[in-house]
């Protein structure tokens, strides 16, 4: 049995050497779907309750990626950007729709995994615009979210976080 979950957010990117218009600092309204495979429970007759799912996609998107601006750790504009926004997340990789898949895709299947056994992460795809999009399908270690400026250090630390004396590193 297979079940999907949508959502949607708002997010400003851009794409680290990039010879076009995504090189310099844009937004999209993305989208990004959860394919969830596995079988029935059969007392609920479900393959995983809907808000459960909604409520971890949900702490993700909502909780680091809308409304913020996100970066490849090594883009030179992260230092300039930090005074003026606080809400800036760095990421292991160049900002693809590609690469966003990867990245929540690496964060949901352990966490669907620990919440149930039988249940499998199948794809997760991410719309940067309507009729584009990206899918990732298999966890890739290293492809991650490495600090978020309003949250603390939710994930692991880098060293390639901004050093400037404006900046305080949270503990």
């Amino acid at each position: 049995m297979q079940i999907t979950k949508q959502i949607h957010w708002h997010m400003a990117h851009r794409l680290l050497g990039y010879d076009g218009p995504c090189g310099h600092l844009h937004g999209h309204t993305y989208r990004v779907q959860a394919v969830i495979d596995g079988p029935l429970d059969p007392g609920l007759d479900m393959v995983i309750d809907f808000s459960h799912l909604s409520r971890l996609m949900r702490e993700t998107v909502d909780g680091l990626l809308d409304h913020a601006t996100l970066l490849s750790a090594g883009d030179p504009l992260v230092e300039p950007l930090l005074p003026y926004t606080n809400r800036l997340v760095l990421i292991s990789h160049n900002t693809s729709a590609e690469v966003i898949a990867q990245v929540l895709y690496n964060i949901w299947s352990p966490a669907l995994l620990s919440m149930s056994a039988h249940v499998l992460l199948s794809e997760v795809r991410v719309w940067e615009t309507e009729t584009s999009s990206a899918a990732a399908n298999a966890y890739v270690d290293g492809c991650k979210i490495l600090w978020a400026s309003k949250w603390g250090l939710p994930f692991e630390r880098c060293g390639q976080i901004p050093q400037s004396s404006s900046w305080k590193r949270p503990v």
